[in-house]
């Protein structure tokens, strides 16, 4: 089978491999969709995970092709995604919930071989059927989904509240949904991408852009000038973090979901003074995940309009990968797609 291999910063190269059965407790997945994240981006450009040679990729669905020992409850053909959350399963986190934060937790797609192949072998209690009401295309976002679901979930009380949301990228834009779904009273999201900020206006939220407008203003202004209840930051931007507590109400809880990755300033003070909360969330459990697909399932959120182009997988071998992944970075989210699923 082929496989799209990460060999070192800037270069992935197409390789036949061998396709080995599935072990005891495996799922085979012919794999259909896999989306480039974010994660994936850096990881290409150097700036995550420098190791060793690896399959990338880890948002993806495709059809169960043949299950290993003890495995049951799943057809041939039948339309699956997976929760790629590699976890010990034993561990206090993992038996309390929070898979995430197992210490021998391994990265799909980083340190061990991820879905950017042709079929993929992967615990079946990380397997996630799909109803018929999904599709394929549709069931390749679940991941980020999640993500979303447990960084609504961290916020605690969303109901009845003022959400805004910086960052209009997919992780943003689904915890804008997920949001509305958890019964916020109102949605602003924040960017300075004016394309991105026009599909949040076409999914319904109100939008400000930061490179044309205060956001400070706009907020208090929407607001009356108490601010926000829940600020949710998706965009790992460090430069953020000068509007958090000038955008937040008195007793309002921010949610840091991107990855900042240098010290931020924080003033404590003004934090006390308003009694705000901050808090993080980290990826998601396995009980998020099954959400999200019932979140699917239910037609509760919108998909396909993060999905702004989809390529097939032999264009992963063009030009060491560098035109797909070009291409990954001027829309919300690229699908690669192997042929005859």
């Amino acid at each position: 089978m082929k496989a799209a291999i990460l060999t070192k910063p800037g270069k992935i190269i197409l390789e036949e491999r061998r396709n080995r059965p599935p072990a005891h407790g495996e799922v085979e997945i012919a794999v259909r969709f896999v989306a480039i994240c974010g994660s994936d981006q850096a990881r290409f450009a150097g700036r995550l995970g420098r190791g060793r040679p690896v399959v990338f990729g880890h948002e993806f669905s495709g059809r169960v092709s043949r299950v290993g020992a003890g495995v049951s409850g799943f057809a041939a053909s039948q339309p699956v995604t997976a929760a790629p959350l590699l976890n010990c399963g034993t561990c206090r986190f993992c038996r309390e919930g929070h898979e995430y934060l197992c210490p021998k937790r391994q990265i799909f797609g980083s340190q061990v071989d991820g879905a950017l192949q042709e079929r993929v072998c992967i615990r079946a209690d990380r397997v996630f059927p799909l109803p018929n009401c999904v599709s394929l295309r549709d069931g390749a976002l679940t991941e980020p989904l999640a993500v979303a679901v447990h960084a609504v979930r961290q916020a605690g009380q969303i109901d009845g509240r003022y959400v805004a949301v910086l960052g209009a990228g997919a992780i943003g834009l689904f915890i804008a949904q997920v949001a509305r779904v958890m019964g916020a009273s109102e949605i602003l999201t924040l960017d300075i991408d004016s394309r991105r900020l026009g599909l949040a206006e076409k999914m319904g939220f109100d939008v400000v852009n930061s490179q044309v407008s205060d956001p400070v203003e706009s907020v208090l202004t929407r607001t009356g000038g108490r601010g926000v209840d829940v600020l949710f930051e998706a965009t790992g931007s460090p430069a953020v973090a000068r509007y958090f507590l000038p955008l937040l109400a008195a007793l309002g809880v921010i949610v840091v979901v991107g990855r900042v990755e240098q010290p931020v300033p924080l003033d404590l003070d003004a934090m006390l003074l308003k009694e705000a909360r901050l808090v993080t969330s980290r990826y998601f459990s396995l009980a998020d995940f099954r959400s999200g697909v019932d979140l699917l399932a239910a037609g509760s959120v919108s998909v396909d309009p993060l999905i702004q182009k989809v390529m097939p997988f032999d264009l992963l071998g063009e030009n060491q990968g560098r035109c797909v992944m070009d291409a990954a970075r001027q829309v919300v989210r690229l699908l690669i797609e192997f042929a005859g699923r």
